[in-house]
């Protein structure tokens, strides 16, 4: 939401918008809000009571940075928005606290915690136009690779907003999970791949988790429905079906019969739901996320 009085409340954007884009291409993100923010001001320079109206804060955006991997659209994106820190490569830009731009220099990414972050990552592996060669998001194609990695941006940046575009044959569902880190378990075998496996989907065996030496469940094997990395850890989960904003009542999971130190035990998921009481049917799943996000599909006929 965007609420120009000074009483702001949680989730409003603040001004300037501090615009990252990602994938663009041609930098449309920036050259939206452009035009939205010549329009208000039309809009507010037209009206009566704009002309005498000071207590609004005007619309106003800053282009922060791009990342995009093409060299003739570095080109572009460098002539037509000169100043804009520029990055070659969205797979290295969490690698660490500089980043080496598509001149050779090492550069800062912004300061985390602010800005809106766009980014239009690969569609051509999920293209419905592939139709026999088409690959999901943990095969390693770019699509997945580069979604991946700006979902590790998210989490490492933090901006209040982000936007996402891509084809509408991509795995959107599986890919709000590994966004969010929430998992409806009642959707646990509900095809959300793009190739599914030949068995036949079968979560409560086949995601596995060990423990480690906190109790904490670790993912170490996860079947191709569901959105979760290897690696992430169990935070708990929400009884029945909650917003994914909502973690109010969060149940925490942590498992205090664990081995000894030194050996590693794996836990399938329909043991874990069976020793904590979780109803695979009602509850969610939530995974430990360094930035917690709610998300919404929407549709765009272009």
């Amino acid at each position: 939401s965007i609420d120009y009085s000074d009483e702001k409340e949680v989730a409003d954007m603040t001004f300037p918008i501090r615009l990252q884009t990602a994938c663009s291409g041609t930098d449309a993100p920036s050259i939206a809000l452009g035009l939205v923010k010549e329009s208000l001001n039309k809009i507010k320079a037209s009206s009566s009571e704009g002309k005498n109206d000071t207590s609004h804060r005007d619309f106003n955006y800053i282009h922060e940075m791009s990342c995009e991997i093409e060299s003739f659209k570095q080109a572009y994106i460098g002539r037509n928005f000169p100043g804009v820190t520029l990055f070659p490569n969205i797979t290295k830009l969490t690698s660490g606290k500089k980043v080496v731009d598509v001149y050779g220099r090492e550069q800062e990414l912004p300061e985390p915690g602010g800005g809106l972050f766009v980014a239009g990552t690969s569609c051509k592996d999920f293209s419905m136009l592939k139709t026999r060669d088409r690959i999901d998001i943990e095969d390693k194609g770019t699509s997945g690779e580069t979604f991946l990695a700006a979902v590790e941006f998210l989490e490492q940046q933090r901006p209040p907003m982000a936007i996402f575009e891509n084809v509408d044959g991509a795995p959107w569902a599986k890919m709000q999970e590994y966004i969010t880190g929430r998992i409806e378990l009642r959707n646990r075998n509900t095809t959300k791949a793009i190739k599914d496996a030949k068995k036949k989907a079968d979560a409560d065996n086949n995601l596995k988790f060990s423990i480690n030496e906190k109790g904490q469940y670790v993912a170490e094997e996860i079947p191709r429905q569901v959105g979760m990395r290897a690696g992430s850890i169990v935070q708990g989960f929400v009884k029945g079906r909650h917003d994914d904003s909502d973690d109010a009542e969060l149940i925490p999971l942590v498992r205090s019969d664990n081995k000894k130190k030194g050996t590693k035990s794996i836990i399938t998921l329909g043991q874990m739901a069976k020793h904590h009481g979780i109803d695979l049917e009602q509850d969610t799943l939530v995974l430990y996320k360094k930035a917690r996000y709610c998300t919404h599909l929407c549709k765009i006929d272009t």
